[in-house]
């Protein structure tokens, strides 16, 4: 018989290896709980896993969803920003790096269009993947748990306008009172149409502002008492009053004759326009990212910050309540795109613009993907080696060292300390006069990929001097050259949208740094050969649409006469028509039914495609015009629904004799 206390000394350890082994399947199922907080598929994407695990660190139980845009970086900066002038807008009191170089003017002037490295900064997830930010991803749908009446008095507690019961004015100027308060209906909403009565809050919020709001819900503007509209929806224009109408108008179509009507149809709207559509969270409603039913074009705010700041709002409501601690779950979804940089997305004004030339000063100089030593290395350069030098960094690290962006020879964008760097005379080769042949971006570097900045539209017509060809033969599947503007300024165009220059050529009038989506969706233009319209109504020249008569330009009165027998032509100012070309906001009158003829191309209504023609659009992109009904359907050259820079080019090339518009 052992010893007793041998006993006790085996029972001991048996107990103390059960307890480890215990411990250890604990610790690989804490391991696997912490992981499915998150995606995987983070990883593979630059600079995401490691913010998210900082996060989920201090909150182990949020949980982090991925969104697979499968979207270019590059493109999406473009689509949203110079692509679409004026859908991202930043207020006009900003610095200059933060505006659009076009200064595109919304409501009044009080905004501007946001430039490219604004919207990047904003758009890139990576910025906000912290404590300050990340309320800007969760997902909107109700939760009883977490969303209180009481969240919602502290979103609205600087919003006088909705404090204690309902008060309003009906369409006959009485005041009247309501038996429930604000926070009560949007309570109710928010339960009703499964939407975070936060989320309504804070929209609300940003939409008509602190202190007493807006006009919008006064129910007393002038023409429209008794009406109230939220959550501006449909209220856009250029001035204030432009706005307020158009935001009514809507309200009185949809009888939101209260506000407790008017909070209940925005709450719909939401879910029914946005979240239904995959729009769940504030990051996409503001940047529509998600592939449903097009892209870029169903954005609930233009204020570029928008999500943002109403996730700052929703954040300051749960850290009131005391719900952002280790226990509270609280989900979000994250958008990724491909080809991001390692390098986030910076501040504006962080860096100065620049087109120079510099060599290396010292052996074995690294290039690294981002700014610090703590991203991967590119290569190696040594000392005498010449490269192109397109920001000059405006804040040191924590060592007290600037990184400048550069461009390598094979085009590739890196990150070099200044000290190694030593700026030269512009390099030089040639010296020959171009033409531009169709609106393009001008860069600071070449390439559409990587982070060069569009520094101004050129126009078609605009003569500029090539003095650099040959060293960027493919980047991004384009040839580049260095090119120099009248005014001295240096830049790179992709040899697509260039052409040698001869007396010959026609110059349009003036140069403009108006724009359409420029130099990026100029690569990827359809030249027209896969949408081919069936050649029996190519043949034709012309197809009717409802209650426009189409037709492709150039189509004279005498060939529609002989097509259509027994028509009737009559120019904008009813004058009977039997020769000369047709021209858009014509009236064609046949079997009794009459059309409006709409020339693809011809949107200055003279029956004549040309510059004029292409500065119509261009004017209406500014918002400096705006064409309507007949026009606006001439303008939409490539039949996509929207008016951009392939409508443009599709023009240009026309005029050029390189492809036909066609039906």
């Amino acid at each position: 018989m052992l010893p007793k206390n041998i006993f006790n000394i085996n029972k001991i350890i048996s107990f103390l290896s059960i307890i480890l082994l215990l411990s250890g399947l604990l610790l690989v199922l804490m391991q696997k709980d912490t992981k499915a907080g998150y995606d995987e598929k983070f990883k593979n994407y630059p600079g995401y896993e490691e913010l998210i695990k900082e996060l989920q660190a201090v909150h182990p139980n949020w949980e982090f969803e991925i969104l697979e845009t499968n979207l270019n970086w590059a493109d999406v900066i473009t689509a949203e920003s110079t692509g679409r002038h004026g859908i991202n807008v930043v207020p006009k009191g900003w610095d200059s790096s933060w505006k659009c170089y076009c200064q595109k003017k919304v409501d009044g002037g009080a905004w501007l269009c946001a430039s490219s490295a604004a919207v990047a900064y904003y758009m890139d997830p990576r910025n906000s993947l912290n404590e300050d930010y990340i309320f800007q991803f969760e997902k909107l749908t109700f939760d009883e748990n977490a969303q209180t009446a009481e969240g919602v008095a502290i979103i609205l507690s600087d919003c006088n306008y909705m404090q204690g019961n309902i008060k309003y004015y009906d369409a006959d100027g009485n005041q009247k009172t309501m038996n429930k308060t604000y926070i009560d209906v949007i309570m109710e909403a928010g339960k009703k149409y499964n939407v975070s009565p936060y989320h309504l809050a804070s929209k609300i919020r940003q939409e008509q502002g602190t202190g007493n709001g807006s006009k919008m819900i006064t129910g007393t503007y002038p023409g429209y008492k008794g009406l109230y509209n939220y959550f501006n929806v449909n209220a856009f224009g250029n001035t204030e009053a432009e706005v307020m109408e158009s935001g009514l108008n809507h309200a009185r179509t949809k009888e939101w004759t209260d506000p407790e009507k008017s909070i209940y149809g925005g709450a719909a709207l939401i879910v029914n326009e946005y979240m239904a559509h995959g729009q769940d969270t504030l990051y996409l409603e503001k940047f529509d990212v998600v592939p449903d039913d097009g892209l870029y074009c169903w954005q609930y705010m233009t204020n570029v910050s928008g999500s943002r700041s109403e996730g700052e709002g929703i954040r300051k409501a749960y850290k009131e309540m005391g719900l952002i601690n280790e226990t509270t779950k609280i989900k979000f979804k994250i958008p990724v795109y491909n080809n991001m940089p390692e390098q986030r997305a910076s501040i504006p004004g962080m860096e100065q613009i620049v087109t120079q030339d510099v060599q290396i000063t010292l052996d074995d100089v690294i290039v690294r993907k981002g700014k610090g030593t703590n991203y991967p290395v590119i290569t190696t350069l040594n000392k005498g080696t010449k490269i192109l030098r397109i920001e000059l960094d405006k804040n040191k690290d924590a060592n007290g060292r600037y990184w400048d962006k550069v461009v390598l020879k094979d085009g590739t964008k890196g990150y070099i300390s200044r000290e190694f760097l030593e700026q030269i005379s512009i390099q030089s080769n040639t010296n020959e006069k171009y033409i531009v042949t169709a609106w393009t971006n001008f860069r600071n570097g070449p390439g559409t990929q990587g982070g060069t900045t569009v520094i101004e539209q050129l126009p078609p017509g605009q003569i500029i001097t090539v003095v650099e060809k040959g060293k960027y033969p493919n980047v991004d599947g384009e040839e580049w050259y260095r090119v120099k503007l009248a005014d001295g300024t240096y830049g790179y165009v992709g040899t697509g949208f260039m052409e040698p220059y001869t007396e010959s050529k026609p110059v349009a009038p003036g140069s403009s740094s108006e724009q359409n989506q420029g130099g990026e969706n100029n690569d990827n233009i359809d030249d027209g050969q896969g949408q081919e319209t069936p050649p029996t109504t190519q043949e034709i020249g012309y197809k009717i649409v409802e209650n426009d008569l189409i037709c492709i330009p150039d189509m004279t009165v005498e060939e529609l006469k002989e097509k259509l027998s027994g028509v009737t032509i009559q120019d904008a100012d009813k004058n009977e028509k039997t020769e000369g070309n047709l021209a858009t906001g014509w009236t064609v009158t046949y079997n009794e039914n009459s059309y409006t003829v709409v020339v693809l191309g011809d949107t200055t209504g003279n029956g004549i495609m040309d510059a004029a023609d292409l500065l119509a659009i261009q004017r209406h992109l500014l918002g400096k015009v705006v064409l309507n009904e007949a026009f606006l359907l001439a303008a939409d050259t490539t039949k996509n629904g929207n008016i951009d820079a392939a409508d443009l080019l599709a023009i240009q090339r026309h005029l050029l004799g390189k492809t036909k518009i066609g039906l």
